[in-house]
């Protein structure tokens, strides 16, 4: 799938240097952002956890509205690159629904502190940058709708609202990070998963069948 590009000024110019020094730079930025809040870290703050010079930081980005920014791209590209491999030589229906919609979970969980900032302080973004990633959550996003509507085509699923459906998976998959402190001490991401599987799949199947059928995978 499309990668969002983001185009920031560096006054490096390796190509190789810059990514290696952003993603730490930004993994850094990330964490501190949905800790502290985006208006609160300093780059200061992100120069002395990085264990870096503010002077280095500048190098590669203005100002943190960069940091800001390449946080969420990169949150929103880490789906374009992990789900499709999660589908990879999967061909039944149902069998790719499930593999999509534990990749994406998955991705969330490992995305958490990028989740928590999304909803948090995407508002800072200008327009242009926000618009940006909404189009680029919207495109990720229908690759599972994608295998909800080949379930429906099947007959795997009933003749259910595609895009409902879609958007109550993904709402599902967000609460994850957004209540981790509640969720995690109880269970872990893939028995969050299962039980969400649990709850979806009986509303979505098209017929008892399908459902023993789903049972007897799960087991």
């Amino acid at each position: 799938m499309t990668q969002i590009i983001t185009e920031i000024r560096s006054i490096v110019e390796n190509p190789k240097l810059v990514h290696k020094r952003r993603r730490q730079i930004t993994e850094t930025a990330t964490k501190l952002f949905a800790t502290k809040g985006f208006h609160s870290t300093t780059i200061r703050d992100i120069a002395d956890t990085a264990k870096v010079s503010i002077g280095l930081i500048y190098q590669y980005v203005e100002d943190k509205d960069d940091l800001l920014f390449l946080a969420l791209a990169e949150a929103i590209n880490s789906y374009s690159r992990e789900i499709p491999k999660a589908l990879d030589g999967i061909t039944d229906p149902l069998e790719r629904f499930r593999a999509c919609f534990t990749a994406y979970c998955i991705v969330m969980n490992k995305n958490h502190s990028a989740a928590v900032l999304g909803y948090r302080e995407s508002k800072s973004l200008s327009p242009e940058r926000l618009k940006i990633i909404k189009m680029g959550e919207l495109e990720t996003n229908k690759i599972l709708e994608e295998t909800i509507a080949d379930c429906v085509k099947a007959g795997v699923f009933k003749d259910l609202d595609v895009n409902l459906f879609n958007y109550t998976c993904i709402c599902l998959a967000h609460s994850w990070p957004l209540s981790a402190w509640r969720l995690s001490p109880q269970r872990s991401i893939e028995e969050y998963i299962d039980g969400l599987l649990d709850i979806l799949l009986p509303s979505a199947l098209a017929s008892p069948a399908n459902e023993a059928g789903q049972q007897k995978t799960t087991a």
